[in-house]
């Protein structure tokens, strides 16, 4: 009956297909299941299949995290989810590491798609520092709420967590308020009010773009405070 799950859903179309999978779709399949649903899954997931990618964080091996890891998927939606998928299998930050040239890159949508990615993921503490110096530079746009979240989360307020709400709203409001130059004050103390050592902040990553740009207005709903 559980393969049966797995199949009705694998052929899916529309926005059924969109619903995409879940943990329980995989429970009590044999061990033959299992190898046949990984099968099907990888080979549309090396075809760009983004639904499909997601799926195989709940059925991936080794021989499934080699195949994601010498994939080469065209666009920056499938290569995201490939990057995800990854980094769920393996709880490794170096899988992240093709999103910073999204985050680097001149198109602002996969800017914008990448820095939303991060904010959803348990992020260590060890990219704080990579995320502080994105945070820094100016004209940021639709990428500057998400980056903060994701800065957070290093700091060990997540974005996915519900009970954290109350205490981000106000972090986030300080951290998009603050001149793109001056956030790392900002950062720094807001670290340290968190109980954090406030090392993530020793410039040796990337270093702010100083400008006229101002505070990220339009890039949060949040409602500014104005300087």
């Amino acid at each position: 009956m559980t393969f049966a799950r797995f199949m009705q859903q694998y052929r899916a179309v529309g926005r059924e297909k969109g619903d995409g999978y879940d943990p329980s779709m995989f429970e009590g399949l044999t061990a033959g299941e299992r190898e046949q649903a990984r099968g099907l899954l990888l080979e549309r997931g090396l075809r760009g299949d983004t639904v499909d990618l997601n799926g195989l964080r709940w059925l991936g091996d080794d021989a499934v995290v080699a195949a994601l890891r010498g994939a080469v998927l065209p666009g920056g939606d499938k290569d995201m989810a490939r990057i995800e998928t990854l980094f769920a299998l393996t709880d490794d930050p170096a899988e992240l590491d093709p999103l910073w040239l999204y985050l680097d890159g001149r198109d602002g949508d996969e800017r914008r798609r990448s820095a939303w990615l991060l904010a959803r993921l348990p992020l260590p503490a060890g990219l704080a520092s990579a995320l502080a110096g994105r945070l820094c530079r100016a004209r940021l746009g639709e990428a500057a709420l998400p980056l903060a979240l994701a800065w957070l989360a290093t700091q060990g307020v997540p974005a996915s967590d519900p009970a954290t709400l109350a205490t981000r709203v106000p972090l986030v409001r300080s951290i998009l308020d603050a001149w793109p130059w001056r956030r790392r004050r900002v950062l720094a103390r807001i670290s340290r009010e968190l109980g954090r050592s406030g090392q993530a902040f020793d410039r040796d990553g990337d270093t702010a773009a100083a400008g006229p740009d101002g505070p990220e207005t339009g890039s949060s709903p949040l409602p500014s405070r104005g300087k």
